[in-house]
């Protein structure tokens, strides 16, 4: 019946492959720094012009730290967001790689703070929250922004900022004081084992088929 598809779709979430994805190779917190990371073939509902202007925002309130955003891919959004960073006189904040792999993308992520997720779910007719983008990000065991709605990390999952799901600028200075209180000697490995218990393909499946058979009991 449609209410048995209806439950057994709504229990399956995004899987990755654990196998494919090495962790990172990361220098540490640096005092007055931040570099922010999105990896993603670039649209509207990434949300990244919400890093941009939330980065333009903080340097017009005075902010005094070193933010960049480091965005990786190519996609129909790129234009504009090389637009907004434009006419928001943040270019040199901004650093746009196009399409990297393998090596060159480990380098930059090796590099990077904190991974943007996918932040702009309110521009698509979904309630879906589940992202792909939050899951590698997860494995690579760096802390990330998303929003709420991902059943996987609504739970109490400690390296997650959320942000609100509408068209504000991300708080920088808040995101800031938050990962600055992070240890990365203990995060990145607690993530990291958290996506390689709780994100695989076999535990999405799982999920699945037990949803499956609980409808085939009723």
């Amino acid at each position: 019946s449609s209410r048995y598809v209806k439950r057994v779709s709504e229990c399956f979430e995004n899987g990755i492959d654990t196998t494919e994805t090495p962790k990172r190779e990361y220098s540490g917190f640096k005092e007055g720094r931040l570099r922010f990371i999105g990896v993603a073939n670039i649209n509207a509902w990434h949300g990244y012009d919400r890093v941009i202007t939330g980065i333009a925002k903080y340097y017009e309130q005075g902010g005094d730290k070193d933010i960049i955003f480091n965005v990786v891919g190519e996609g129909v959004e790129l234009p504009n967001l090389k637009k907004i960073a434009k006419e928001l006189n943040i270019e040199n904040r901004i650093i746009f790689y196009g399409s990297k792999y393998g090596e060159d993308l480990d380098e930059i992520y090796n590099q990077s703070d904190i991974a943007v997720t996918s932040i702009g779910f309110f521009r698509l007719n979904s309630m879906k929250r589940t992202s792909l983008k939050t899951r590698e990000a997860c494995l690579k065991g760096i802390p990330f922004i998303s929003v709420k709605g991902d059943p996987t990390f609504d739970n109490g999952f400690k390296y997650i900022y959320t942000v609100e799901d509408r068209d504000v600028p991300v708080d920088i200075e808040s995101i800031y004081n938050w990962f600055s209180k992070l240890d990365s000697n203990v995060y990145m490995k607690e993530i990291r084992e958290f996506a390689l218990k709780n994100l695989g393909w076999n535990k999405t499946f799982r999920n699945v088929i037990l949803e499956m058979e609980k409808c085939l009991k009723n």
